[in-house]
């Protein structure tokens, strides 16, 4: 909340924010972490539902849901099968991935979850 809210500006804010469904909701808790959100926007509800991609249990499965992982590990075992390489020759960078998902994602942890916001 902006210090420069008035006394009947913040009055306002605090009856709005009681008609959100805030506790029952931990991705609009989420998303109300995050530095760059304004609980006084205007079209705060309409921000959260543009923004929102997800809910997932860990970081690991935003990442795999995010990059459309789910096979390649399979893939790429496939692909080595009969060749002289060893097991770990071919390796999926997932430190990379992360950084990348993180170029255009908000990731919080929040609650047991991991909720994700576009940048």
């Amino acid at each position: 909340m902006p210090a420069t809210l008035d006394t009947d500006a913040i009055d306002a804010l605090t009856e709005d924010l009681r008609n959100l469904s805030i506790p029952q909701d931990p991705a609009l808790q989420a998303f109300l972490r995050l530095p760059d959100v304004d609980a006084s926007t205007p079209m705060l509800m309409e921000s959260f539902h543009e923004n929102f991609v997800g809910e997932y249990a860990s970081v690991e499965d935003a990442g795999r849901e995010l990059c459309e992982l789910d096979g390649l590990e399979e893939v790429i075992e496939e692909a080595l099968e009969g060749r002289n390489l060893p097991d770990s020759a071919v390796t999926i960078d997932y430190g990379l991935i992360h950084e990348h998902i993180l170029e255009a994602y908000d990731l919080v942890e929040w609650k047991g979850g991991v909720y994700v916001f576009n940048k």
